[in-house]
């Protein structure tokens, strides 16, 4: 893993590595990183799916480590490489759109955690209105919520819940961040 994180740094304009970044017996990442003289911005964000973010600087080069959950990767990317890769592209819009939504169905956090949650949704336009109404089951390693979802509702960090008509910030995540 050293050589290749070396290998990256000498060829690459931004590393991204999948997997290894939390806190379990097989995860290196950052300890691999901090060997070679990467200096930590930070580690760790307080939302759901996708806590164990990290994110250095490795001689200058941008190195973003993402979970190896499968939808916690894809979250992550979408909400903090994709928007970063935009900006060192030289765009100037780097975010989907956000929107407020009116929610259709329930989700309930199983616990106060004081993290944002990302919702897995699909929004559809009615009547004036976007209803977002939870894609599947949300659990960090159910995909299928992810590939039917063609958004992410934003549930605060103090809410323990989302119930039907409440108002809930979208991420519109089939929308170009231009449009």
């Amino acid at each position: 893993m050293t050589a290749a994180l070396a290998r990256a740094r000498a060829e690459a304009d931004v590393i991204v590595t999948n997997g290894g970044i939390s806190v379990g017996d097989y995860d290196f990442i950052k300890a691999v990183l901090g060997e070679l003289g990467a200096r930590e911005v930070f580690w760790k964000v307080k939302q759901k799916p996708g806590g164990p973010l990290g994110f250095w600087l490795l001689d200058g080069i941008p190195v973003f480590g993402i979970p190896g959950n499968t939808v916690a990767a894809m979250v992550c990317m979408e909400e903090y490489v994709r928007p970063a890769l935009r900006k060192l592209m030289g765009h100037t819009r780097l975010l989907r759109p956000e929107v407020t939504g009116t929610f259709e169905g329930s989700f309930r956090k199983t616990v106060q955690d004081g993290k944002v949650h990302l919702v897995r949704v699909r929004a559809r336009r009615e009547d004036g209105r976007l209803i977002v109404v939870p894609s599947g089951p949300q659990g960090s390693g159910i995909l299928s919520s992810m590939l039917r979802s063609n958004a992410l509702a934003l549930v605060p960090a103090d809410a323990l819940a989302l119930k039907p008509g409440d108002e809930v910030q979208v991420h519109l995540v089939e929308e170009p961040e231009d449009h």
